[in-house]
């Protein structure tokens, strides 16, 4: 996760009033991004209540831009209109954590009439518990995990008449027959039902969001995942208690400051700094703003789009964009750095090109660089890691629209490995230089 901090008081939590990705303005009918405040971000106004949740930070360690509920009695109380948005199709997506495995409520209105529920169950299960019982769909075991950030997503389309669910962009489960249409009755609350106790969510929930179309699971996680954020950048130090010294020192009224590690995220340069920031700001036009602002004060500063795209967007006034891609080449590459620090031998994989680099993968044993025959079209660097008999491979090749991180694997079947046991290779991760269908 980033060692990124901010405060979140000030106008960097004005929210634009339009949802970036696919999920458009006019699609959703509810949108819930506590970053701050507990206001519905949608068309709709479902404003919400606070009922003992506190703020903590969010999936980019981020202060006070999600919600922890306490296992017992917190949730959020939802606007007594709120049960409109339910009928008919509809997506509901929202990021989770859970502490435990034990049962949470995520979104629900048990035990009113026509009651609906969207849970994680135990043994790290997905369920959607729709009118009173009519339909109780639960997915496989282990589809989620503990102490890890998932986005998951409930699906109802009456078209295809059926419900699925799920996890991470990708689905893990459906169920035919998407039962009786209705108007359920709230109230409704997020992190609960209308109960204490047991059935409360024991973790952070963040970024609520509910669409009246049915979107596909990819379409929502590259909008959730990707859509990141923009701040001015105002200098880069080294260490992280510099980062926090020089971010409390930082002044300027309406605006919040922080920092973060630059090699988290893929748009930005790779170099092993902390920025310190003005921010963060929600959408590109604010952050231009900002720019022209506080280069009143700070003239060599400048705004950074921060994302996992591996397209640099740097943003020096209003209408002034510069975008580099980070494109493959001959120097790009694999980076190997061993760690024995927890008495066994791991190899943590980064991808090079020139002086950026990023995690891909951690791998146990000791990884050299070669390896994989028969490799994937366009490979250009590979390596490869024997442990306890197997193989784990790594490679990267250009895709279509961007770099793909190829994983594969294989059993040694007696005797040192030779060179010669080709892998299973399959997808990995791919590095997006943007949004799908964005013009850069």
């Amino acid at each position: 996760m980033a060692n990124l901090a901010c405060s979140s008081s000030g106008k960097e939590n004005q929210k634009d009033n339009e949802a970036s990705g696919p999920a458009a303005t006019e699609d959703l009918v509810a949108w819930y991004p506590f970053d701050g405040d507990l206001e519905d971000r949608s068309q709709s106004n479902f404003h919400a209540e606070n009922v003992n949740a506190v703020w903590t930070s969010d999936r980019f360690n981020m202060e006070n831009m999600a919600l922890e509920f306490n296992g017992s009695s917190s949730g959020i109380l939802l606007d007594e209109r709120f049960p409109e948005v339910l009928t008919g199709s509809f997506t509901l997506t929202m990021w989770v954590y859970f502490e435990d495995d034990s049962r949470a409520v995520l979104l629900g209105s048990y035990n009113a009439a026509n009651n609906v529920n969207f849970e994680k169950h135990t043994n790290n299960r997905l369920r959607i518990f729709w009118n009173n019982g009519e339909k109780d769909f639960f997915t496989p075991d282990n589809v989620m995990s503990t102490n890890k950030w998932h986005l998951v997503t409930f699906i109802r389309d009456k078209e295809q008449d059926m419900f699925s669910i799920g996890v991470d962009g990708k689905e893990v489960a459906k169920m035919i027959g998407s039962g009786t249409d209705i108007a359920p009755t709230g109230p409704f609350y997020i992190g609960r039902d209308s109960r204490e106790g047991s059935t409360v969510t024991y973790g952070k929930i963040d970024d609520v969001r509910i669409s009246n179309k049915v979107l596909s699971l990819e379409e929502y996680k590259q909008a959730s995942v990707n859509q990141g954020f923009y701040i001015v950048n105002i200098t880069a130090v080294k260490t992280e208690n510099e980062a926090k010294t020089q971010s409390a020192a930082l002044e300027y009224e309406d605006f919040a400051t922080g920092y973060l590690w630059i090699p988290d995220f893929l748009s930005l340069s790779g170099a092993e700094f902390y920025s310190v920031y003005f921010g963060p700001f929600s959408s590109q036009h604010e952050c231009e703003l900002a720019v022209e602002e506080i280069r009143n004060k700070y003239p060599d500063s400048y705004g950074l789009q921060v994302s996992q795209y591996l397209t640099r967007v740097q943003i020096n006034g209003v209408g002034k964009i510069k975008e580099t891609r980070y494109t493959p080449g001959p120097e790009t590459g694999l980076k190997i750095v061993h760690d024995e620090s927890m008495g066994h031998m791991k190899s943590k994989i980064y991808l090079t090109i020139g002086n950026k680099q990023v995690f891909i993968a951690e791998v146990f044993g000791f990884a050299e660089m070669g390896g994989g025959d028969p490799l994937p079209e366009g490979t250009l660097a590979s390596c490869r890691s024997m442990y306890t008999g197997a193989g784990t491979f790594i490679c990267v090749a250009p895709s279509e629209n961007g770099i793909m991180v190829y994983k594969g694997w294989s059993e040694e079947p007696s005797g040192e490995y030779d060179g010669n046991i080709g892998p299973n290779w399959e997808e990995f991760k791919e590095l997006l230089y943007s949004p799908p269908d964005e013009e850069q």
